[in-house]
């Protein structure tokens, strides 16, 4: 069981990259790692990638690839609020992935989610590469990737404590990343924007 505002709030934060009607179908979804601390949410339309941790107990393994379709019909169905205490249980079964919820008073929802098949692109080799590279002024980014990753840090800005911003010069990529120690989300989120080629 995951709590309810964290999760719609990173499912919200890397739902900014997801890719809309691309033709590589993988990337108009969110790819969900489970892995022993919790799950990993990554989005990316090939010019910017987010990527968010999020920390809770689980049985859970593997790899899975929702649809921008189904990201959708859980924001609608678990929208967010603050006021209440809700926890979202996530199944998988039978090659889909189930998730609902249910509050103090019995009250709930569910929704059952099939998988894309594909093989998402690496974001932890990617977020490496950048680190790698020595640091220089001057990333010529979209600016409208800029501002879109700006909106989405207020899904998560109020958990997070600092953000730090690297730049690896004109050729390279800029890299936004958010650390918390609130919540489940207890790790990193972050934002890797592709710098236009001049």
């Amino acid at each position: 069981m995951i709590d309810q505002r964290e999760f719609i709030l990173a499912l919200k934060f890397a739902a900014h990259s997801m890719a809309k009607n691309d033709v590589r179908h993988y990337l108009n979804g969110i790819l969900m790692e489970f892995n022993n601390s919790g799950i990993s949410l990554t989005a990316s339309d090939g010019h910017r990638l987010a990527k968010i941790d999020l920390i809770f107990d689980h049985e859970l393994s593997g790899s899975h690839i929702l649809s921008g379709e189904n990201v959708s019909q859980i924001l609608k169905i678990f929208p967010y609020n603050s006021k209440i205490d809700s926890q979202i249980l996530i199944e998988i079964k039978g090659g889909k992935i189930h998730f609902s919820n249910f509050d103090m008073y019995g009250q709930g929802a569910s929704i059952c989610c099939g998988l894309i098949d594909g093989k998402y692109p690496d974001a932890d080799r990617l977020i490496k590469e950048h680190i790698a590279k020595e640091d220089k002024p001057g990333a010529a980014v979209n600016p409208l990737y800029l501002e879109e990753a700006c909106k989405a840090s207020k899904f998560i800005g109020s958990r997070f404590n600092a953000a730090k911003i690297t730049s690896k010069g004109t050729e390279n990529s800029l890299l936004l990343e958010f650390t918390s120690r609130l919540g489940c989300m207890d790790g990193n989120a972050l934002v890797l924007i592709m710098c236009m080629r001049t």
